[in-house]
């Protein structure tokens, strides 16, 4: 069942899309990768290290690789200072938390940090080796046996599609042993279910700016800025009607930022930054999801 219509939507690369719902959303800026040419990876970068996105690049791939790309995880100040990135994360090998790359799976920063209340931390998208994708809520020994199979692990800070539905819309437990609850829009400070309020600065309800991330069964990486207020009810009915199997809400308000390389705008825009905001005090990040050709 969709929930909503898209006026301008492109089947792969770039579109500047109406989505119209409840209410029409207008300014959104989606790239759908092509899955045979296409994949995606995080660029990380340590505190201290903070980059303007347009020279962010994905450990070990070629910048002229990488063909568009949008602010990822949350951080701590606009502008090159302040801790780089928010949550743990997993790239090229490496694992990463709170700004700081560390010596491994058995660190026990990592350790103490996923260990305590798992369950309202940051979701973690996960990106498999086989290609498909899922959201997990890691403690330590769930990531030892997950490790293996993922290719990538990226800290996000909703979960809006998960086993193709969306979270706000139907009951949705998570496939791990507790098979717990992942949200519900009536009671969205109840503490025994994953979704946690109070990440992003409580902005569930708010009509913000958001940057989204999505997956599609057939291999498809959907990423999205919506330079447009919308409640993450409405974002996640938007991923569901992408086609995402699992889609998550990074960060928004005045982080939100695309770029898009030359032959992959379908015309739309000029390539560069096709979205986002223009003042360079905004343009630091610590994290970015880069689509690259593979």
């Amino acid at each position: 069942m969709a929930y909503g219509t898209f006026k301008g939507l492109k089947s792969k690369y770039y579109s500047e899309v109406t989505y119209t719902t409840d209410s029409a959303y207008s300014g959104i800026s989606i790239f759908i990768t092509d899955p045979k040419t296409m994949s995606l990876e995080e660029a990380i970068y340590t505190t201290g290290n903070k980059k303007p996105l347009a020279q962010m690049n994905p450990p070990g791939i070629a910048a002229n690789k990488v063909v568009a790309k949008t602010n990822a995880a949350g951080f701590d100040t606009y502008g090159p200072d302040g801790m780089s990135f928010v949550g743990w994360h997993y790239v090229d090998g490496k694992y990463y938390l709170s700004g700081e790359k560390l010596s491994g799976i058995n660190d026990t920063k990592l350790k103490n940090y996923i260990n305590y209340q798992p369950w309202r931390k940051y979701p973690a998208f996960c990106i498999k080796t086989d290609g498909t994708a899922t959201i997990r809520w890691m403690n330590h020994d769930r990531l030892k046996v997950a490790a293996p199979y993922c290719k990538t692990i990226i800290s996000a800070f909703h979960a809006l599609v998960y086993d193709s539905k969306s979270v706000f819309e139907y009951t949705v437990r998570d496939k791990d042993d507790d098979k717990r609850i992942i949200a519900d829009w009536d009671d969205l400070n109840n503490t025994n279910y994953h979704h946690n309020n109070t990440l992003a600065n409580g902005s569930t309800t708010s009509k913000s700016n958001r940057t989204l991330l999505g997956h599609k069964a057939n291999g498809a990486f959907v990423l999205v800025c919506t330079w447009c207020g919308m409640d993450l009810r409405v974002a996640a009915k938007m991923m569901a009607d992408l086609g995402c199997d699992y889609a998550v809400n990074m960060d928004g308000s005045s982080a939100i930022r695309m770029r898009v390389a030359s032959g992959y705008t379908n015309g739309v825009k000029d390539p560069g930054q096709v979205c986002g905001n223009n003042n360079t005090k905004h343009d630091y990040y610590g994290t970015a999801s880069c689509v690259y050709l593979t």
